[in-house]
């Protein structure tokens, strides 16, 4: 279903989701950290990607409503782009031109599947989104990172390839392949590769189906290694670093998971209103950490869980 793009949109100022909201952890208690809900949208919505723009704004893709939303503290949620797909994976360039993934059909009931997401879209300037390409080899193109000013990395969630777009060429190419990105039974309507992210000179990517995180160390031209499994038995939607190096880590459940030690914690749980949480990112300063979310809208639809509540964004204390 589509929303209009101004009513859809709700701002609240304090932890408070009302009448449909869970029950508030204390701050202090195992999984409660200081945290805020920052803005919410109505039952229905999927928030799915967020990047950090370089106008210190997050841009966050809307499933859904077939758009992509602008926050800051200041101006809280606002319209950014609507546009005729349903967006996935998001990334913004040096300049804040912002590009982003998108599948014309919908997973829930309109013809979606993972093999029909191949559009990478554009916006320059503020205008409007162009339709800047579309891969006949790729099949879904999930989460972005960016690799260079004008180089993006994104991971195609079947077929076990991470691709490169190189904006000024306008096109894509082979990153990284194998098979410990893709998923072992193309049946199963999981994501194999979702998230990836650049750090400490290497590519790191979440296997979520397979339960795993890969990663290859970059070269000083920035191609990658041979891909090794890093993380087992950790289940992941997106992730991030930290400021200070740690990874964070969204599971599309209620919990957000942080790596210790080389193991998987909770960090923070449905007490702090992040049912459903989908990506997270660090603001321009690195002293907050923010977590959207679909409110539960997945795991209703797809795995028969309870009804869905208001999509969240909320922001942690955590550096």
């Amino acid at each position: 279903m589509r929303m209009g793009l101004t009513a859809s949109i709700v701002m609240i100022t304090s932890t408070a989701l009302g009448g449909t909201a869970l029950a508030q952890c204390k701050v202090g208690e195992p999984g409660c950290p200081r945290h805020s809900v920052v803005a919410t949208a109505p039952v229905g919505t999927f928030f799915e990607n967020i990047a950090l723009g370089a106008d210190g704004a997050f841009y966050i893709t809307d499933y859904t409503g077939k758009r992509i939303v602008r926050f800051t503290d200041a101006g809280g949620l606002k319209p950014f782009a609507e546009v005729d797909a349903h967006p996935l994976g998001v990334a913004v360039d040096t300049d804040n031109t912002v590009y982003f993934t998108a599948q014309e059909k919908t997973l829930f009931g309109g013809g979606g599947t993972f093999h029909n997401a191949n559009r990478i879209y554009r916006v320059r300037n503020g205008g409007k989104p162009e339709l800047f390409l579309q891969p006949a080899d790729a099949k879904f193109l999930n989460g972005m990172t960016r690799l260079a000013p004008g180089r993006f990395l994104i991971a195609d969630s079947r077929g076990g390839v991470i691709w490169m777009l190189d904006a000024a060429k306008a096109q894509i190419s082979k990153f990284l392949a194998s098979p410990l990105l893709d998923t072992p039974d193309d049946k199963i309507p999981t994501p194999g590769a979702n998230g990836v992210k650049i750090h400490d000179g290497h590519v790191y990517v979440s296997n979520t189906v397979r339960g795993t995180f890969i990663r290859a160390k970059l070269g000083s031209d920035m191609t990658p290694g041979e891909p090794q499994v890093w993380l087992e038995n950790t289940r992941a939607d997106d992730f991030d670093f930290s400021p200070s190096g740690e990874l964070y880590l969204t599971t599309h459940r209620d919990k957000v998971l942080r790596i210790v030690d080389g193991k998987a914690q909770e960090f923070a749980g449905a007490g702090t209103s992040i049912v459903g949480n989908t990506a997270l990112a660090w603001n321009a300063t690195g002293d907050g950490l923010y977590v959207i979310g679909d409110g539960g809208l997945v795991g209703h639809k797809s795995y028969k869980g309870p009804e869905p509540r208001e999509a969240t964004i909320v922001r942690f204390e955590a550096k």
